[in-house]
């Protein structure tokens, strides 16, 4: 674009000049990423071609001082709502935030696979037992059940532990000593070492890795033995097990399919999911690592934070303690990773974020 001539600028008002100062700046520039890095650009061209307006000649030197203060007022006081404008503009130009895509909710209520009647521990394969006949100390002995779960026993032979509570077991062993051996024995077993029954916690606990359940154990039971959960930890927990009536497991082609088990991990430590959750031999229980947002500018505990399902905008800031005096809570942007990529979005205080979403809450230019 030509410049306009001299005489044509000595007759306009300032404020026209500036508005034409703005037209030689290149419109990237103007409307770029940064309201700072804008007014560092406009600012010199607009008192270049003030500039331009004042008279030159020794004779017109006092009056060109009368006018260059009033100048500079103009142009200030224009350069500062030029910068408000810009202010808006960018965040008004911003697209808005997408709304995240839907999740799976926890299930309140668990179907159960096994059904537990009691409280007492069953035996299994490798457990050792101490068995006790008060009276007849050459009956007592130690035993480890083999791969089958059965052990041998004098008088008796074989005999199939593996499935039994310890009270079943001393009243089966009592009714065969009957049968011709020993009068009314007092038989008492107890279990030394327990090693058939074993589950695996995975995840966001404590003490991750194998535990051997000593008698019929609970969910929030085993979380317990594992140290509990971590800061870290998500808001579900996951049992995989193994399907009851499984055909593939009757063919014996060594496939197993399992099931999956959600419950929500707040709930279940809060005591408000009522249903019993029994864990048994094989399972494996998994809690996730939690997805978190973060939060920064104006607002009084800027930092990372858990993501809870569909918390909004405004629970966020909630959650950050509050806006400060300061913030400029309707110029707030989230910048969001699309495919890689960091973008910046419009926030609106019902939008919902997702993991990994910054959320930036501005100063206010007033």
């Amino acid at each position: 674009m030509m410049l306009l001539r001299l005489e044509a600028l000595n007759s306009l008002p300032p404020i026209f000049v500036t508005l034409y100062a703005l037209t030689l700046c290149p419109f990237n520039s103007v409307i770029g990423p940064s309201v700072l890095n804008r007014y560092k650009l406009i600012k010199p061209t607009i008192f270049k071609v003030v500039g331009r307006m004042r008279p030159s000649g020794r004779g017109q030197r006092c009056q060109a001082e009368k006018l260059e203060g009033r100048e500079k007022a103009i142009v200030t006081k224009f350069t500062f709502w030029l910068v408000v404008l810009m202010c808006v503009e960018g965040c008004t130009s911003l697209p808005p935030l997408p709304t995240p895509a839907v999740q799976p909710a926890s299930q309140e209520l668990v179907k159960q696979s096994r059904q537990y009647t009691g409280s007492e521990y069953t035996l299994g394969p490798e457990d050792v037992l101490r068995i006790t006949i008060y009276g007849h100390d050459d009956f007592s002995r130690e035993v480890v059940l083999s791969s089958d779960g059965s052990f041998m026993y004098p008088f008796i032979g074989q005999v199939r532990a593996a499935g039994l509570t310890v009270q079943q077991l001393s009243e089966y062993v009592a009714r065969r000593l009957e049968e011709g051996y020993l009068v009314a024995p007092q038989i008492a077993i107890t279990v030394v070492q327990y090693r058939s029954q074993q589950v695996y916690i995975l995840g966001a606990v404590k003490s991750p890795g194998v535990h051997t359940l000593k008698h019929n154990t609970t969910l929030l039971e085993l979380i317990s033995e594992a140290g509990g959960p971590t800061p870290e930890a998500g808001q579900e927990v996951i049992i995989a097990r193994a399907k009851e009536n499984d055909e593939t497991s009757r063919i014996g082609n060594g496939k197993r399919s399992t099931e999956s088990i959600r419950v929500n991990l707040e709930k279940l430590l809060a005591g408000e999911v009522v249903q019993r959750i029994e864990i048994g031999s094989g399972d494996t229980v998994y809690i996730p690592k939690g997805e978190f947002f973060f939060i920064s500018g104006e607002v009084q505990k800027p930092g990372r934070y858990l993501l809870e399902r569909d918390i909004t905008v405004s629970k966020a800031i909630i959650l950050a303690g509050g806006p400060t005096k300061f913030a400029a809570i309707k110029r707030a942007t989230v910048q969001r990773l699309v495919k890689g990529q960091r973008l910046d979005y419009r926030a609106d205080m019902n939008d919902i974020l997702q993991s990994e979403d910054i959320l930036v809450v501005p100063q206010s230019i007033f």
